[in-house]
């Protein structure tokens, strides 16, 4: 398990993936916007190892809050969401590659595993 920061601007999604991502073990932060998700992640004194936002957002969106965040912590994951087709079309465009996006709406399963995977790939492998 590893922390989580999710930002989200639609309070029963965010609910939903902080329910969801707490109940798999995971240590969940969460925010509702870019900047309250700049102020989360600067006073959380431990690492955050993943980063789910959504694209859009009002203050400013995901793509921005992860470039300030990325670039603060070192190794941290992205997981970018949206539920507009013009975002994941835009994502793709980005020529930085591993580029993690999950469509929305999207089920409870497909978040854990994106999660998941992100978190397995972050962890120093066993002695």
């Amino acid at each position: 398990a590893g922390t989580v920061l999710v930002v989200e601007d639609d309070e029963q999604v965010r609910q939903l993936a902080v329910d969801s991502l707490r109940r798999a073990g995971c240590r969940v932060l969460e925010a509702f916007d870019g900047p309250d998700g700049l102020k989360v992640a600067r006073h959380h004194p431990g690492a955050i190892d993943v980063l789910v936002t959504d694209v859009s957002m009002p203050g400013f969106g995901g793509r921005r809050l992860a470039q300030h965040l990325t670039d603060e912590r070192q190794g941290m994951a992205v997981l970018y969401m949206s539920g507009y087709m013009e975002d994941s079309v835009v994502l793709r465009g980005i020529v930085e590659s591993g580029i993690e996006f999950l469509p929305k709406p999207f089920v409870v399963s497909d978040l854990l595993a994106r999660v998941g995977a992100l978190l397995s790939s972050r962890e120093p492998p066993p002695l």
